[in-house]
């Protein structure tokens, strides 16, 4: 019998949100499962772009990390983990109060909580915050497909 781990497609702006990745990353890899993200990512005659989507073709779950500034690439990702039903949990960095967001990355998160076509997300602080909720979002979406 041939087994293939999860993978877990990790998406976000990378600057920005490097600490944020790197605990998605090990929580991801707690359960068993392998990450993939640009950091893992051998050089390669294709686009970049080219070679996020493909990699988002083959994986099995899509988590997004959202703070302030707006990624071309980073909504190409989710929306072609929309289109082909890839199951997607999304995580939102609060803003402090002396900080704002990318006009284009509202729009984005405008669209993806909308209430009947969007997803369901999850707010947090700090990473550690962030820790338990990437957690238990993918042990209840493993519930859920598991019981279906």
């Amino acid at each position: 019998m041939v087994t293939r781990t999860l993978g877990v497609f990790i998406s976000s702006k990378q600057v920005e949100l490097d600490d944020e990745r790197q605990i998605a990353k090990e929580v991801v890899e707690s359960f068993g499962f392998e990450p993939i993200m640009s950091e893992n990512r051998p050089a390669s005659p294709n686009s970049p772009l080219s070679v996020c989507l493909e990699e988002v073709e083959h994986s099995d779950i899509y988590l997004g990390i959202f703070y302030k500034e707006y990624s071309g690439p980073t909504e190409a990702e989710y929306l072609k983990a929309t289109e082909l039903d890839i199951p997607c949990l999304i995580f939102m960095k609060k803003l402090r109060e002396d900080e704002h967001r990318d006009n284009s990355l509202n729009t984005l998160l405008r669209e993806i909580r909308h209430p009947t076509k969007g997803r369901w997300t999850n707010d947090f602080e700090h990473v550690i915050e962030l820790k338990g909720k990437i957690r238990t979002s993918l042990v209840r979406l493993l519930v859920s497909r598991f019981r279906s």
